[in-house]
């Protein structure tokens, strides 16, 4: 079975393709004329629709250069065929991302830009309802300094089509009134060690980024600033290893580190 809709939907609501039940008919009649036949076609017209059309509709035998055929002695099972033309709810819905707060960001000092900026989705009337925006991912604040830029593929719940087409969305994240600054480390502890070792600490300085705004930047000190190693991944084994550490900014609110961090630690 082949079809066309051939008339209009209500603007907000599209069409999606034809379904037919059943999907094949059943000639009877001579060889020689229904080697003429390359189809079955359904042709559907009504206007201005925002629902599901249901239908139970007659048919045209086609040849393959779609013309109609009038065929001698020929029958088809069945007379009628179940018509359905799928009608969903289209929305224009933006782009974005998640954000984790970190190295001294929050959202509040994040500028999102995403390209496409919406996507036009369609799905059930009801489900878009609730669809204010999509995200993307999440980005880490504390991950970069001042840009972050990737690009995020879009996908969509079950249910809901994307209309645009467009399947990759590239993100800039820009924090907005701060600054960072490097400090030069020396306070590195661990913690965690593991049962039955002696941790000690190899590396003895470590620079490190700091964000924050300017007037909070310029009270910081390198004795404010701690590392802390987390040696629980490192089970009972000895010699020397770099396990990822955390950066502490004590006595001061609004500031963190920015991007990752290791120091040496000797197990023995």
């Amino acid at each position: 079975m082949q079809g066309k809709f051939t008339g209009t939907v209500a603007v907000g609501f599209a069409e999606q393709p034809m379904q037919f039940n059943p999907q094949a008919v059943t000639l009877d009649g001579p060889s020689s004329e229904l080697e003429k036949v390359a189809y079955a076609w359904v042709e559907v017209s009504r206007d201005n629709i925002d629902k599901t059309v249901q239908l139970s509709s007659a048919y045209k035998l086609m040849d393959a250069d779609g013309n109609e055929l009038k065929l001698q002695n020929v029958t088809s099972t069945p007379a009628a065929i179940s018509v359905t033309i799928p009608i969903t709810a289209t929305k224009e819905v933006p782009l974005t991302v998640d954000l984790v707060d970190g190295g001294g960001a929050t959202a509040q000092n994040a500028k999102i830009t995403c390209s496409p900026s919406t996507i036009t989705v369609a799905g059930d009337a009801e489900t878009l309802a609730g669809l204010n925006k999509i995200s993307l991912g999440t980005v880490d604040l504390a991950s970069f300094p001042e840009t972050f830029e990737d690009s995020f593929k879009i996908v969509l719940d079950n249910g809901v089509a994307n209309v645009t087409g467009i399947t990759t969305a590239k993100v800039t994240v820009q924090i907005v009134g701060l600054v960072t600054r490097k400090f030069s480390a020396t306070n590195i502890s661990t913690i965690n060690v593991p049962a039955g070792r002696t941790a000690s600490v190899v590396t003895e300085s470590k620079e490190v980024t700091l964000r924050g705004t300017a007037d909070v930047l310029d009270k910081v000190k390198s004795n404010n600033i701690r590392i802390v190693a987390d040696l629980s991944e490192l089970g009972a084994t000895s010699g020397v290893f770099e396990p990822a550490a955390k950066v502490y900014v004590d006595g001061f609110t609004g500031v963190g580190a920015v991007g990752e961090y290791t120091v040496y630690v000797k197990l023995k």
